[in-house]
């Protein structure tokens, strides 16, 4: 009789154990995903946005050309502000997304950490040894992964200059410069491809992470 209420518990216990170990794997699938889904998101710059301001850069560099008539040139120094003006304001106005790319990317180290403790509990709540979370723990903190988020954080050192990420301080010297000098258009062209190869990072690096936590997710179901 106590055996048999032994092995009820026991089976009992196995359930439990089956059942969180499930729950768990579905967590860190969900988290994966979602993980990718945030990195495509970002998806490539506004097309209106920068059709507008080409329109707006090149009647400003036009407008430039007023200077050489020379008693025009004062009206275009102010036609140039006001044109530059409003090209700074929209690109205040949108610089969400690019803010939230690069708080992205910062964040990835974090969100590494955060599914690596799930796929330790995965191991851990099968085997129900103190011993397997620290063999599992150590494996999955091990250099292979501290380096993988470590390259991709540095993936983005060559977009953390101050220009790069800070889109309304570069169209404020293109507005400044545009007043004298028809370089305007030059700043619009830059800022989208600065802003276009940030998202594009921003994708590439959850598709990477997303791909590496996966790998080590099936490696450790698998050794279990």
């Amino acid at each position: 009789m106590a055996e048999e209420i032994q092995n009820e518990e026991e089976q009992s216990q196995d359930y439990a154990a089956q059942l969180a170990q499930i729950r768990t794997l579905e967590g860190v699938g969900a988290d994966i995903k979602n993980l990718q889904a945030e990195g495509r998101a970002f998806g490539h710059p506004s097309y209106t946005k920068y059709i507008v301001l080409i329109f707006l850069a090149v009647a400003n560099d036009g407008v430039d050309a007023l200077q050489l008539t020379g008693f025009l040139a004062v009206l275009s120094w102010v036609i140039s502000a006001g044109l530059g003006a409003i090209i700074v304001l929209i690109y205040w106005l949108s610089n969400t997304p690019q803010k939230k790319a690069n708080d992205f990317v910062d964040s990835l180290e974090n969100k590494i950490h955060e599914v690596e403790q799930k796929i330790v509990r995965v191991s851990a709540i099968v085997e129900g040894s103190g011993k397997t979370m620290g063999r599992v723990g150590a494996k999955l903190g091990s250099q292979r992964l501290v380096r993988a988020g470590a390259s991709l954080e540095r993936s983005f050192s060559s977009l953390k200059g101050f220009f790069s990420n800070n889109p309304v301080a570069k169209a404020v010297v293109g507005a400044i410069g545009g007043i004298v000098l028809p370089v305007q258009t030059f700043f619009v062209i830059w800022s989208y491809f600065d802003e276009r190869a940030i998202y594009r990072n921003a994708a590439k690096s959850a598709e990477e992470t997303a791909a590496q936590l996966a790998s080590r997710l099936n490696e450790v179901v698998s050794s279990t």
